[in-house]
């Protein structure tokens, strides 16, 4: 028998797992708000296979921490790392997994402030608002957010100007807010839109006690002019200015315009004709700070020429308002012979049909006389009519006319005007509804009233009048027709 002949055969392994998912199957992306898919995405593994060893789940895996993005905290990645050996201890590649994190989703407004109308309350006439109840509010999927308001129209500002709406000021008129919130990642959410609507609610109104004045007539050339502010906030500085200069020496020394500023007056100019010659500049009167609607702010003007006043209202926050008052005026002087005494112009009623009326010139003293046989104060019209300079319909009392206005509902005669004894007072309306009369002087105090009075009646008013100019206001609902009432001596 021979030797034994040995044959030994080595069986090796050698060759390393493989991964049988593909290098970048496992690499996902998700919202950084996802937190189920992240779950999802970390539970995730490969699959290995090897030659010899048919089970090769023994798979190591090394989680990766989360790195953030330099610009954007709440993206970033997570890298996973997996390694499998087999039986024999050999090692495969590394298998890589990148979960990618994102946020590409913007923020919501969640509380939008609706539109808001408010009063001037601050200096410059506007509107401060105080506190954050106008603030927008809003939410983001991963981190907080920034919200930044930019203003156009009344009130304009540079592109997300503020973070707040404390303490910003609204020019009066409407301004246009518009609110955009941010998320760490920059992304800007839709804009959120409303006005602020602030209102100047101050008013005023310019009171004439005597709109038609005959310069050299003293019982009729001077018209009180008062300014009563409202509204807005008190108190208020009322300036008062006219649409030209003064006339002043016209004809003698004694023909100069007068302008007499009342009471709190804080300064003028331009009111003082010279001795001789003219002034080229408008008068103006400015009141102190102190005036309430109560006191308001007057002017007495002795005119003889047609003139415009306005007044210029400024309250406390500086809202501003004006108001502008008509004054009809002519001279009436005239100087008739060579005493060079100033008269009275009238327009004389003669009776002759050839030459029905004549301007003569009179005493101051005969005035009330001719006025009390129809002749009027001024020159003579072609028609030898008194210019239709008496009788004043006013606006309705809402002050929002209609659009048909029937100017005939109510209508007011007054015969004879000027009178020496009465006035007869003829009314005549469409509606019967009662008439209430209220007759005062040119200081603005009561001289008499009468209620329910019948409509299409005549009345006589004015027997213990004194010499003197009145104004009769007759009002029926929300008709008003004021009538200029001059009554001389007998």
């Amino acid at each position: 028998t021979s030797a034994v002949f040995t044959q030994v055969i080595s069986i090796e392994d050698t060759q390393a797992p493989t991964w049988t998912t593909a290098a970048t199957a496992l690499n996902v992306t998700k919202q950084c708000s996802d937190a189920a898919g992240i779950a999802a995405a970390q539970a995730m593994k490969p699959v290995a296979s090897d030659n010899c060893d048919g089970d090769v789940t023994n798979i190591v895996k090394v989680s990766g921490a989360f790195v953030a993005s330099a610009t954007c905290p709440q993206s970033g990645t997570y890298t996973n790392t997996w390694t499998v050996k087999d039986d024999c201890g050999n090692t495969s590649a590394v298998f890589t997994q990148v979960i990618s994190i994102e946020d590409t989703q913007a923020p919501t407004i969640t509380t939008c402030p609706g539109n808001k109308a408010v009063n001037a309350n601050n200096a410059g006439c506007s509107y401060k608002q105080t506190g954050t109840s106008w603030d927008a509010t809003a939410t983001d999927n991963c981190s907080g957010t920034s919200i930044k308001y930019t203003l156009s129209g009344a009130t304009t500002s540079a592109a997300n100007a503020y973070t707040t709406l404390n303490n910003v000021a609204f020019n009066t008129g409407t301004t246009t807010v518009s609110a955009k919130a941010t998320d760490a990642c920059g992304n800007v959410s839709t804009a959120c839109t409303f006005t602020v609507t602030v209102s100047n609610t101050l008013t005023a109104v310019c009171n004439n006690n005597n709109p038609v004045l005959y310069f050299g007539y003293s019982l009729d050339q001077t018209a009180t002019i008062t300014v009563n502010p409202s509204g807005g906030t008190g108190p208020y500085t009322v300036s008062l200015t006219m649409n030209r200069p003064l006339n002043c020496n016209v004809i003698t020394s004694s023909g100069d315009e007068i302008w007499a500023p009342g009471a709190n007056t804080a300064s003028s100019s331009n009111i003082t004709c010279p001795t001789t010659g003219s002034i080229t500049m408008n008068p103006v009167s400015t009141s102190t700070n102190t005036i309430t609607t109560a006191t308001g702010y007057s002017l007495n003007v002795t005119l003889d020429a047609n003139a415009d006043i306005t007044a210029t209202i400024t309250d406390a926050n500086g809202c501003i308002t004006t108001c502008t008052t008509h004054i009809h005026a002519e001279d009436v002087r005239c100087f008739a012979g060579s005493s060079g005494n100033a008269k009275v112009t009238i327009c004389h009623k003669t009776g002759s049909a050839s030459n029905p009326c004549v301007t003569i010139c009179v005493d101051q003293s005969a005035v009330s006389e001719h006025l009390n046989h129809g002749d009027f104060l001024g020159k003579c019209t072609t028609n030898c009519l008194p210019p239709p300079t008496t009788l004043i319909r006013t606006v309705p009392v809402t002050d929002q006319p209609t659009a048909s206005t029937n100017e005939d509902k109510l209508k007011v005669q007054v015969m004879p005007n000027p009178a020496v004894y009465y006035f007869n007072i003829g009314l005549k309306s469409l509606s019967k509804e009662k008439i209430r009369i209220t007759v005062v002087d040119v200081a603005g105090r009561v001289i008499e009233q009468k209620t329910n009075v019948p409509a299409n009646s005549t009345l006589q008013l004015g027997a213990k009048y004194f010499a003197g100019v009145y104004f009769a206001e007759i009002r029926q609902g929300k008709e008003r027709v004021t009538v200029r009432l001059i009554k001389g001596g007998e």
